[in-house]
């Protein structure tokens, strides 16, 4: 059974602990940075991204298409409308940009292809560098149509 996700399901939860979902985590990879683990996870055709501080959860950040309660989020924005969208917090933000023409990252470190639909292949594509003072990752989720196919890009600072 085969599920089409649009990315007007997509939901940008950012969390200070686990929420009760039940995530099928496809790939994943951690980074260490002093006493902070970073965990990259592509989760179905979305991604998560766990930071913890010597093994207690500080946040996590989903952009999924899931059923995240907002009341439950330090911040949650559902993408209904395609929007793009900024959020920072403390030592943290995160920008989601939408385009239908065609996006790439640079040697992804983790990415997933699914199932073709309509011709085209859906990717979850996550990239991460570490810099002096900070770590920023960005994403690349490929939803393709019929008509026009939908690039979500995201890109997330985190100062360390």
């Amino acid at each position: 059974m085969m599920v089409y996700q649009k990315p007007t399901d997509l939901i940008l939860g950012i969390l200070p602990h686990d929420p009760p979902l039940n995530l099928t985590i496809l790939q994943a990879q951690q980074v260490v940075v002093g006493a902070l683990t970073f965990t990259f996870e592509i989760i179905g055709e979305s991604h998560r991204v766990r930071i913890e501080l010597r093994q207690q959860l500080v946040m996590q950040e989903i952009l999924a298409c899931v059923s995240l309660n907002a009341a439950d989020c330090w911040h949650y924005q559902p993408f209904g409308l395609l929007q793009n969208h900024s959020f920072a917090r403390q030592r943290y933000q995160v920008s989601v940009y939408f385009s239908t023409t065609p996006i790439h990252l640079v040697t992804p470190q983790l990415e997933v292809q699914f199932p073709m639909v309509g011709g085209q292949i859906p990717v979850t594509q996550m990239r991460w560098r570490q810099q002096h003072d900070h770590i920023r990752w960005s994403t690349l989720h490929v939803y393709p149509s019929p008509y026009q196919s939908t690039y979500v890009y995201s890109t997330s600072v985190f100062q360390v």
